[in-house]
């Protein structure tokens, strides 16, 4: 498995430019570490180059334990701090209000990283910000620290202020030491949260943006489409549902049939139909969607295996202990004992 669907996702080289100084500046050497991770020869300065996701999250976990500093994800963000540039950012300084520039971001983030989902939520007086990477994602909490800086450091840009939200949430624990955190994102800081958000004023949706040209954000959007199409962000139809049982395994609602065809957007005849034109049930593509997840969480040592019951969608350990006898004919410690020696586990 290395599964399952963590390959395909990635991030615009445009939005590491300063990566290498930065990691330079903290006394690593840049590109050893980016060749040990995978993570490739990165141009920033080409609109059009994108790298692997998970190879840049491993780079910053690794860089952050290399520099000793926990917040290092977060620093890496606001040393960015730079003239935006490139479509989505042309339109969303270009677009009328903050809501449409909030909602023009919303709607082609996939141009520059792949996220599980980003929605904007409106609440009486309070809006939000709401986002997830995909929960194949484990324990990457510098990706998120990065991503944090870089939504907050946008904002401020095209505010054109120093701007702050008034309560942000983070699903990744606390750092040791929040100072670094509290000065860039905001006094009020919330961890270990079921979702990642960023909460502000709802009156900031109306707020105009400065010297906005209508004509370049046209142009900007006219082009973020095409992009979106090049990019073929919309997966096949086994891969999309795939994911969206990623999504639901660990959810409240889990990954329910009718769920997933409410989220495809489809009835649950027809999703069963797509399935069995391509040789398979939903069950069968839930039980093997659940075993290989079960192999990449087992290689992470700080998973439990009552964590990783829970992010399989299990009722308690004892069902995810029968489901690895049944995948893998043993218990699961005997499975993390074979990854650690570094044997192939059939998935």
């Amino acid at each position: 498995m290395r599964g399952i669907e963590i390959e395909r996702l990635r991030i615009a080289a445009a939005m590491l430019r300063g990566v290498e100084d930065f990691t330079s500046a903290a006394g690593i050497e840049f590109q050893s570490l980016a060749n040990a991770v995978g993570l490739g020869p990165i141009d920033p300065d080409d609109e059009n180059q994108f790298v692997n996701l998970d190879c840049f999250a491993k780079f910053l976990e690794i860089s952050s334990i290399l520099a000793g500093d926990d917040s290092h994800g977060l620093r890496m963000a606001v040393f960015q701090k730079q003239v935006l540039s490139g479509p989505l950012s042309l339109a969303q300084l270009n677009a009328p209000t903050m809501r449409e520039a909030l909602v023009t971001m919303i709607k082609y983030i996939g141009t520059r990283v792949d996220l599980a989902n980003m929605e904007l939520v409106v609440e009486g007086d309070t809006a939000a910000i709401e986002w997830a990477f995909s929960p194949l994602f484990v324990r990457r909490w510098q990706l998120l620290d990065f991503t944090a800086g870089t939504l907050v450091g946008r904002m401020s840009r095209i505010l054109a202020q120093d701007w702050r939200p008034t309560t942000m949430g983070l699903t990744r624990p606390a750092p040791k030491n929040r100072d670094v955190h509290r000065q860039h994102l905001g006094r009020s800081l919330e961890y270990a949260c079921g979702t990642n958000y960023i909460a502000f004023n709802a009156s900031l949706l109306a707020v105009p943006i400065q010297n906005a040209d209508p004509v370049v954000y046209d142009i900007s959007t006219r082009l973020l489409n095409r992009m979106l199409e090049d990019r073929n962000v919309s997966a096949d139809f086994v891969t999309a549902i795939r994911e969206e049982i990623i999504h639901g395994l660990s959810s409240e609602e889990g990954a329910l049939l009718d769920r997933i065809a409410r989220r495809m957007g489809m009835s649950v005849r027809s999703l069963q139909r797509g399935l069995a034109e391509h040789g398979m049930t939903y069950q069968t593509l839930v039980d093997s969607t659940r075993k290989s997840l079960a192999v990449r969480y087992l290689e992470d040592p700080g998973l439990t295996f009552s964590q990783i019951a829970y992010q399989l969608g299990f009722s308690a350990p004892s069902a995810f202990t029968r489901a690895s006898y049944r995948w893998f004919g043993q218990r699961p410690g005997a499975v993390r004992k074979s990854l650690r020696r570094g044997i192939q586990i059939q998935n």
